[in-house]
């Protein structure tokens, strides 16, 4: 695209510093996901290249990254990956860094992965729907919080299909009665 494009469509995604820095991509804003991704695409297709010349599995979440092998990684890996993403700017925060063996369940980006290579919600999403009911009755729900809690069981289905089916079948049908799946503005 020519550059005045290119410029605008950033301009549109980003929030400017106020000395004229360069800016920031918003956490949190619908593309902000597919910013980070397209900016730094060059860079992920390497890393996937290398992950694949050594046989291990490459998942990638917006920046969070996961290699999988059914051997051991070898400690210079880890380096090197390091080492690539710095030289674009990026940093591993070592604090989310983890290692797992095969026998233990996995917990990486949302889900988890048994050691029988099963993807599974992780435990704490699974008490935060039973709090949620706990504390007051799908029915009395209003269109925020059926929003919320619909949207939250249908995140996790994406993991494991039939959890919570019942309360999926619940919260569903109040998300309809209300009219949640319209805007704020058509609903009285």
């Amino acid at each position: 695209m020519s550059d005045d494009i290119a410029w605008l469509i950033t301009d549109l995604v980003t929030i400017p510093k106020t000395d004229n820095s360069d800016g920031y991509i918003p956490t949190g804003s619908p593309s902000s996901q597919t910013v980070i991704y397209w900016a730094y695409k060059s860079t992920f297709d390497k890393i996937f290249s290398i992950a694949a010349q050594k046989k291990l599995k490459f998942s990638l979440y917006v920046d969070d990254m996961t290699f999988s092998s059914a051997n051991s990684i070898t400690i210079n890996f880890p380096k090197l990956i390091i080492k690539m993403c710095a030289k674009v700017g990026l940093e591993i925060n070592n604090k989310k860094t983890k290692y797992f063996s095969k026998n233990q369940y996995k917990d990486i980006t949302g889900c988890v992965i048994t050691p029988q290579q099963e993807l599974k919600v992780p435990n704490k999403s699974r008490k935060e729907i039973v709090e949620i009911v706990k504390n007051k009755p799908i029915e009395d729900m209003n269109v925020r919080e059926i929003r919320s809690f619909y949207g939250k069981l249908n995140s996790m289905r994406q993991i494991e299909p039939n959890i919570f089916q019942q309360l999926y079948n619940r919260s569903k049908k109040q998300y309809y009665k209300l009219g949640a799946q319209y805007s704020n503005k058509k609903i009285k």
